[in-house]
């Protein structure tokens, strides 16, 4: 996602997230990297079922729910100089082995183009089932 620039009051759609194929893996939460949290970017999650994770609406165009991405960065009123803070789901969501998770990105900014955040880590672990093989 490096470099991308989203135009002012545009979506970019699509951001897959692939897991591994060996094992489920338990997302616990997530950590956006914002060079700057005043800019006026939003996420929306989908889970691996492609069911909406956005229960809060903080934009709404159209019929897309987004939240702003300085809820991601500025966790417990603590503001970064460079990256966020990780924010942990309410429940952790069981994605099974080989899911895709997707993001789809909003800039709110109606006068300028925003670049998306440098990095974006899946907070979890993976759960491994079965005996040891020898």
């Amino acid at each position: 996602m490096q470099g991308v620039s989203v135009a002012a009051l545009a979506y970019y759609y699509s951001i897959l997230f692939a897991l591994d194929k060996d094992a489920e893996f338990r997302w616990r939460g997530v950590k956006v990297g914002l060079q700057d949290v005043s800019v006026p970017l939003e996420v929306q999650w989908k889970n691996a079922a492609g069911d909406v994770m956005s229960d809060v609406v903080s934009n709404t165009v159209g019929d897309q729910a987004t939240i702003n991405t300085s809820l991601y960065a500025v966790g417990s009123g603590f503001t970064p100089n460079f990256g966020g803070f990780a924010v942990a789901w309410d429940e952790e969501i069981v994605c099974p082995p080989g899911a895709v998770l997707e993001s789809n990105w909003f800039n709110a900014n109606a006068a300028a183009a925003v670049i998306l955040p440098s990095s974006v880590t899946l907070l979890g672990v993976k759960r491994f089932y079965g005996g040891r093989k020898s």
